[in-house]
């Protein structure tokens, strides 16, 4: 009985830590200014920065 407890204890844990992942992605999403994609937080500003430099070339 214990085990399962902890199991389940432990699953609960992972889904959170994944629902505040996904809501900080969501809320730290950068957009290119001239094509509109998308940008997450947790690739670097500099992938952002070179998106831009490649459109400017275009």
């Amino acid at each position: 009985m214990l085990k399962i407890h902890f199991y389940s204890f432990y699953i609960y844990h992972i889904l959170l830590y994944q629902f505040f992942i996904i809501i900080l992605g969501v809320l730290n999403e950068k957009r290119c200014k001239k094509c509109g994609d998308l940008f997450s937080i947790f690739s670097s500003d500099s992938g952002l920065v070179l998106h831009e430099r490649k459109i400017k070339k275009l």
